[in-house]
């Protein structure tokens, strides 16, 4: 959302004539995804019309009536009969300025909350702000005979719920009683779990896996020739995650399993716009070859009347410089190059007289910093790339130490090289935070044509039903008894897991699942919050939760300020803790000898093609 933000601030620059105006609602042209148009969109029109596919679609980001009015053109152009929709009313920035006062609500109570009221002089420099709403407006849309679907700020998983909600009748069936209130949340829980798998594309095809040689020569060109899933979802709830025919990638348990933990805190608790999904107790299992079913997902009630809004603001400016350094004793000669640079930019600053740098961060790349303490490569690497980064109030700042940067390569240690880009440029530190607001607050619209605008509400429900109890590890596995003169030995996590991770803002998100339901115990007694600390303690995170999906045999773990700020706020090469899941995995846990021989033998099983 932050690039989007940028490009909508970019094109503000052409006044009135970038605004589109619906009723009281305005909004600024320039933030949305237009290539979603050029590349996916229209190749693809003529069948679309010709089969009656349906597309729905969050392309619009900040400016989805402004894509609306690109596709129409081009619809037009082909003489096509296709009606296009779009949702909006979710860009709360420009509805809050209309007003004297409006209040975004901080969800941490340490930290004010933001008022982007039109008289009120507020330090954020403010890009976005935009409510997440949730499958309410599709609905609507499709009611209306759309067949494209253009949503602003939506979660991702509403573009899975909005058409099943629709094709099922869901809402009808509840209302006439032909379903009970749980079993209504039920199936939205399952058709947002199945919304969320698919939402990252190929991720659960075999991308971004743990096991990824068993995706990369899967067969049909394996990577080169990556399918994309497709969820077929049943009236009943449960749902079967395949992929395109004659595609490379896998369809598995545990690549569908890896995705499930992909980015959810609670799994118990998955708070969504429409439902709380509760996938703890979900179940998996491959039915064929690339085609797993899901079932066993409930669902529980929305209680707080309010949306998450995501805010994206400049708060300084940053500069990175990058420079590879060769030969023995890389890792050390680029500690002692960081420290010559940062000290002569520091004096140089304050002989100007220029504020100092509000922030610096050092990384060395290839010698396994986020690793930390754990590096096997720290003083054997022979060649790495030093990252250095800045944050200044002042871009004159950043530009004035960028042309001293030169220096280091004649000035410091031997072999040096610059990174090919050129001399560095300062650019918007652009920094992400997340508030809430009341759900009477604003209003959600849809357009359909020229003549047909819509309001929704998407009010909170109340349900009267009764939430279960959460079961500890211990009511779902049992450890094998272990003789007592069963000795025990060090072995890596990888041996006995897989698992994916991302981030949560500024938390970072693992999630591991068990190769064999029978080490599920001994991984949650090993895997601690204090040995997850441990292992992350160069990350400086405040703590760690750890959540349990025993349905799955999973734990997901979530590591608390350990991102540098997260997102584009975040100086860290990996600002989304993409690699932390493999970092965990390559720990080691005391395993009892009985395991070990199985676990060695399997993991010597390598294809003759590495």
């Amino acid at each position: 959302m932050g690039i989007l933000a940028k490009m909508k601030a970019r094109a503000s620059k052409n006044g009135k004539s970038n605004m589109i105006k619906k009723g009281s609602y305005i909004e600024q042209k320039g933030g949305d995804v237009g290539e979603f148009l050029s590349r996916q969109l229209q190749p693809n029109l003529k069948i679309i019309e010709k089969k009656k596919i349906k597309v729905i679609t969050n392309a619009g980001g900040l400016s989805p009536l402004s894509l609306k009015e690109k596709i129409e053109g081009v619809v037009k152009k082909m003489n096509l009969n296709l009606k296009v929709a779009a949702v909006y009313g979710d860009d709360i920035l420009g509805f809050g300025r209309s007003k004297s006062s409006f209040i975004l609500n901080n969800f941490d109570e340490d930290k004010p909350n933001i008022d982007i009221g039109r008289d009120v002089k507020n330090p954020f420099k403010l890009l976005s702000a935009n409510a997440y709403f949730g499958a309410k407006g599709i609905v609507k849309a499709l009611e209306k005979g759309a067949d494209i679907v253009i949503t602003g700020r939506v979660v991702d998983s509403a573009l899975v719920l909005g058409p099943l909600m629709y094709e099922y009748q869901w809402d009808q069936a509840r209302k006439n009683q032909k379903i009970s209130s749980q079993r209504y949340l039920d199936l939205l829980a399952s058709a947002s779990l199945a919304g969320h798998i698919i939402e990252c594309g190929a991720q659960c095809c075999g991308g971004n896996y743990t096991k990824w040689k068993e995706s990369y020569i899967s067969g049909q060109d394996g990577w080169k020739n990556v399918g994309f899933p497709i969820c077929t979802f049943h009236e009943n709830g449960d749902f079967f995650i395949s992929k395109s025919p004659n595609t490379g990638g896998c369809v598995t348990e545990a690549s569908v399993a890896e995705q499930i933990l992909y980015e959810i805190q609670d799994p118990s608790q998955y708070i969504l716009p429409d439902v709380v999904v509760d996938m703890s107790n979900c179940k998996i299992n491959e039915v064929y070859k690339n085609c797993v079913r899901v079932e066993n997902v409930h669902g529980k009630p929305v209680e707080k009347n309010a949306f998450k809004v995501s805010i994206t603001y400049q708060s300084n400016y940053k500069l990175q410089m990058m420079l590879l350094i060769a030969g023995e004793e890389a890792y050390m000669k680029s500690v002692a190059v960081a420290d010559g640079l940062i000290n002569k930019f520091s004096i140089l600053l304050a002989t100007l007289k220029l504020d100092p740098f509000i922030k610096t961060n050092v990384e060395v790349l290839g010698s396994e910093q986020g690793h930390g303490r754990f590096s096997r490569t720290r003083y054997t690497s022979r060649e790495v790339m030093l990252s250095l980064s800045f944050v200044h109030a002042s871009p004159k700042a950043l530009s004035i130490i960028s042309g001293e940067f030169a220096a280091a390569a004649t000035a410091m240690a031997p072999g040096i090289s610059g990174a090919g880009t050129g001399r560095p440029r300062p650019s918007p530190l652009i920094e992400y935070a997340s508030c809430y607001v009341s759900r009477d607050a604003i209003k959600g619209f849809m357009s359909i044509g020229d003549d047909i605008t819509e309001e929704f509400w998407d009010p909170i429900e109340e349900f009267h039903v009764t939430v279960p109890t959460r079961a500890s590890v211990s009511q779902f596995v049992s450890l094998p008894t272990i003789p007592s003169y069963d000795p025990h030995v060090f072995v890596p996590i990888k041996l006995l897991a897989h698992g994916r991770s991302g981030d949560k803002g500024n938390h970072a998100n693992i999630g591991l699942r068990v190769l064999n339901p029978s080490f599920y115990k001994l991984l949650c007694q090993s895997i601690t919050s204090s040995f997850v600390l441990h292992t992350f303690h160069h990350f400086n995170p405040t703590s760690v939760r750890i959540y349990l999906l025993p349905g799955i045999h999973a734990l997901n773990i979530l590591v608390e300020n350990a991102l540098n700020g997260g997102g584009l706020a975040s100086l860290l090469t990996d600002r989304q803790g993409k690699t932390h899941a493999q970092i965990l995995l390559d720990q080691e846990i005391l395993v009892p000898l009985s395991y070990v021989r199985p676990l060695l033998s399997s993991s010597l099983q390598v294809s003759s093609k590495f």
